[in-house]
């Protein structure tokens, strides 16, 4: 049980990083290198950040915090549906 609970929390913390890559060669491919370079550097700000809040345990002061949720929830939708929107 606990292999399996490890192994869907690792799928879970890389599935996102698919997304993010497909964002950064979209705007390496569509704009100027210092845009493009920007663009990679926020991505990797925020990654490293997710990386720190997974290891801290966040997800379980999320857990325990109903509007906290539905607001990350709510804001993690908007930013997919943009990017998706954007790329297409």
């Amino acid at each position: 049980m606990a292999y399996l609970q490890g192994l869907l929390i690792g799928f879970a913390f890389v599935a996102p990083i698919g997304m993010q890559n497909v964002y950064v060669f979209n705007n390496g491919l569509s704009y100027k290198l210092t845009r493009a370079w920007l663009y990679t550097f926020i991505v990797w700000v925020f990654d490293a950040l997710f990386c720190v809040a997974a290891f801290y345990g966040i997800g379980a002061l999320i857990a325990k915090n109903e509007l906290l949720k539905i607001v990350i929830m709510l804001l993690g939708g908007l930013l997919t549906t943009y990017i998706g929107w954007s790329i297409i």
